[in-house]
C-alpha cells in the first residue's frame, strides 16, 4: 500500500495509529485529521506527514474533521523563533535571529557560577553499587547488570552472567536513560529482592560465608558489618574487574 501511495497509483490511504509519526512520504499534499487528540506533539506529528517539501508541491491541505485545530495551532517559523508573522514579511529571518542574539547578549547576567555535584545513584529506588566514577552495577541472581562509560557521556548497559560472554543490552545512552533502562530490565528479571535498598535482609548481621568471602578478597571487614554492606563489598570487587572494553 505504501509503495502504491509513493507511485501515485493510490491517491488516498487511511490508517489508525500506524502512520502518525516516523513515516515520511514528501509527496503527500493533503492530511485528513479524522480522530481527536489532546496531545499537541501528536497533532504536530500527524500534520508533519504532509508538510515536507517536494518537487512540484506548492502546499498541503489540512482537512480537520474533528475540530483538533480549535485546540492546537500549527507550528510555524514565526512560532519557532517567537516573532510576529507579519514581521517575517518585511524582515529576513537571519536578521531577526541576529537581533534576538544581541538582546540575549546584552541582558546576560554576569556573576559567579555556583555548582553542586549531585550523586544521582543515591536517590534511586533500586540499590546501585559503585565501583568507580564510570562503573556501577545491579546484582542479579545469575550475575549482574553493569552500567559503564569510557567518557562519562555515553553509557552502556551490559548483562554479565557466569560462564557467558558479556551481552550489551543498550549502548551510547545518556546517564538517566541508561539508569532507567537497566532498572526496568532488572525488574523484569524479578531481581527486586536483591536490588531493593530497603529489603529486610540488608540490615541483618553478615553471614559466615560472606565474612569468609570478604577475607578471601583481602578486603577490610567493617565492625558490625551487615549482610547488605557485606554484599556490596563482594559485589563491588567483582564489578571492579569488569573491563570497560566489554561495554563497547
Amino acid at each position: 500500500m505504501l509503495a502504491r501511495l509513493h507511485s501515485g497509483e493510490t491517491q488516498v490511504l487511511c490508517n489508525c495509529g500506524v502512520l502518525n509519526e516516523g513515516f515520511d512520504e514528501p509527496s503527500i499534499e493533503c492530511i485528513i485529521v479524522a480522530s481527536p487528540t489532546k496531545s499537541r506533539p501528536l497533532y504536530v506529528q500527524r500534520i508533519g506527514r504532509g508538510t515536507r517539501t517536494h518537487p512540484g508541491k506548492a502546499d498541503c491541505l489540512i482537512l480537520d474533521l474533528v475540530g483538533v485545530t480549535t485546540r492546537h495551532d500549527l507550528q510555524t517559523t514565526a512560532g519557532l523563533f517567537g516573532v510576529d508573522a507579519k514581521t517575517l514579511e518585511t524582515t529576513p529571518l537571519t536578521e531577526i535571529v541576529a537581533q534576538q542574539q544581541e538582546v540575549t547578549r546584552r541582558n546576560a547576567i554576569h556573576g559567579r557560577l555556583v555548582a553542586q555535584t549531585v550523586e544521582l545513584f543515591t536517590h534511586r529506588r533500586l540499590h546501585w553499587v559503585k565501583s568507580s566514577a564510570n562503573r556501577y552495577g545491579l546484582p542479579l541472581a545469575d550475575g549482574m547488570l553493569v552500567l559503564a562509560s569510557a567518557d562519562l557521556a555515553r553509557w552502556h548497559v551490559v548483562r554479565v552472567r557466569t560462564g557467558r560472554a558479556p551481552e550489551t543490552l543498550a549502548a551510547d545512552l545518556d546517564l538517566n536513560f541508561a539508569q532507567g533502562f537497566a532498572e526496568d530490565y532488572a525488574r523484569k528479571l524479578g531481581a527486586a529482592a536483591l536490588i531493593n535498598p530497603k529489603a529486610r535482609w540488608r540490615s541483618e548481621p553478615a553471614s559466615p560465608p560472606q565474612i569468609y568471602r570478604i577475607r578471601k578478597l583481602a578486603l577490610r571487614i567493617p565492625p558490625k558489618v551487615t549482610k547488605g554492606a557485606a554484599s556490596d563489598l563482594i559485589f563491588s570487587a567483582g564489578l571492579a574487574s569488569f573491563p570497560l572494553s566489554a561495554a563497547t
